[in-house]
């Protein structure tokens, strides 16, 4: 094989270099023959058998210089992108709307007769605070309620299901001042009226008044705010 056939026959199968091409025109002779060289020998075989290998050689040298797109995405010195903040409503964060009631919030303890009473309300957050109420003694629970105040188009309501009955039985607010909230429902004979309000000293007061066997009757809690 001649020098110039090694040449043409590289330059038509020659890779793509990292999507550059490589052109390969007319090369300059890698040895000169000189009369005398043995050119059915030996050492011509091996001269033309390895020039397909100098320019691969030659060919992947510049490849080697070639720069790289790069791929490691944005540097890291940019500053990291902070999501937007989030409009909606997580408990915890007050809610206009049950304002007047937002004093309830917390869990809240009574001790009398040898019973345990504990109440707990969540924060007003989406329109609604979630209560629950029981009585204890000794290894006993005596009763128990889920509460639920919301706020609806028409005003504020409290609804009680005690021992979980359904469904639950509503009290408007009726009237409400600085930590002081009423909430009644004629058509209901006992409790017909419930109230909360907070004393001087920080304590919860609440108190519940009806019609009960036939008279007036009434009960009330003094809760302590628990941590």
């Amino acid at each position: 094989m001649s020098h110039d056939d090694v040449v043409a026959q590289y330059a038509v199968g020659r890779p793509a270099c990292l999507g550059h091409s490589i052109s390969v025109g007319a090369a300059p002779p890698l040895f000169t023959y000189t009369p005398g060289m043995r050119t059915h020998g030996h050492t011509h075989q091996v001269i033309v058998a390895r020039i397909p290998l100098l320019l691969a050689a030659l060919s992947m040298a510049g490849c080697a210089g070639t720069s790289l797109p790069d791929r490691t995405g944005p540097s890291s010195s940019a500053p990291p992108q902070t999501p937007a903040a989030s409009s909606v409503a997580r408990p915890g964060i007050s809610d206009p709307s049950l304002a007047p009631v937002a004093f309830m919030a917390g869990s809240w303890i009574s001790e009398d007769g040898g019973g345990v009473t504990d109440e707990h309300w969540s924060a007003a957050a989406g329109g609604t605070m979630m209560g629950t109420s029981r009585t204890v003694r000794g290894d006993r629970t005596l009763f128990y309620e889920f509460l639920r105040i919301e706020s609806r188009a028409d005003g504020v309501y409290y609804l009680a299901a005690p021992l979980g009955r359904a469904p639950a039985t509503p009290f408007k607010l009726t009237s409400s001042s600085r930590n002081a909230v009423a909430f009644e429902n004629i058509n209901h004979d006992y409790p017909r009226r419930i109230s909360y309000r907070l004393d001087e000293a920080g304590h919860l007061i609440a108190r519940i008044e009806g019609i009960k066997n036939g008279g007036p009757a009434s009960a009330q809690w003094q809760y302590t705010r628990q941590p």
